[in-house]
This record gives C-alpha cells, sequence and structure tokens, in this order.
C-alpha cells in the first residue's frame, strides 16, 4: 500500500481484511468515526430491541441516526460501516440470546424510552 497506495488488489485487500475484522468486532474499522460507530451501534441496538423487547423506537429518530453522525444512507452501506453494522447487529442479537431482560434493561436504560437520548449520545 505504501509503494502504490492505488494498486486495485491492494486496496481491495485491505478493505477485505478491514471489513473482516469489524465483522468479528476484532477492530474498530478505520476510517469510522466516533460520531459514525455510535450512529451503527443505535441503529443496531434499537432494530434488535425492536424485534425482540417490544421497544418502540420512535421512526423518525431511526431515520434521522444516519444524518446526526454526518453519514448518508450510501455511507452506511458501504465500507467501513456495513461491517460495523454486521457487527454491531451480531452483538445485540448475542445480547438479547444471551440476557434478554439484561439486553432490553440495558437499551432502555441508554437510549431512552422511544430513543430519546439516541441524538445526544451520537453526537457527543
Amino acid at each position: 500500500m505504501k509503494l502504490s497506495p492505488t494498486l486495485a488488489t491492494a486496496v481491495e485487500g485491505r478493505d477485505k481484511a478491514q471489513a473482516a475484522l469489524a465483522r468479528a468486532g476484532g477492530v474498530s474499522a478505520p476510517g469510522a468515526s466516533a460520531e459514525g460507530r455510535r450512529a451503527v451501534a443505535a441503529i443496531a441496538a434499537l432494530g434488535v430491541a425492536s424485534r425482540g423487547c417490544g421497544y418502540d423506537p420512535v421512526f423518525a429518530t431511526l431515520a434521522a441516526i444516519p444524518s446526526w453522525s454526518g453519514l448518508s444512507a450510501e455511507a452506511l452501506e458501504a465500507e467501513p460501516y456495513a461491517g460495523l453494522t454486521r457487527a454491531e447487529t451480531e452483538r445485540a442479537e448475542a445480547g438479547l440470546k444471551a440476557d434478554k431482560t439484561g439486553f432490553c434493561d440495558r437499551v432502555w436504560a441508554e437510549y431512552g424510552a422511544e430513543g430519546t437520548r439516541v441524538r445526544a449520545i451520537v453526537e457527543r
């Protein structure tokens, strides 16, 4: 990468390695902003909680989360955020499976009723 940063195979290999590590939860994906990571974590947690806990976040809150972190829908679907989204969703689903009550209580406590604290968390 240092000798030829535009070499397609090197760039693809680096991106695949970073995505695999992010999916495995081994790293915080390089290139992902702190706000973006918090936004992805909130989206994943609220999504899993809405399916598994009966948690009912305000739809407008879910739709606004990416903009609070400066991300577009396209950015969320591309690396490094796509890998982070998968990893955070898997982590949230594992938390729900391991301790449903504890997971649901943590989501409620962290994000507030209907996701009312999400903006402050993402933007901090």
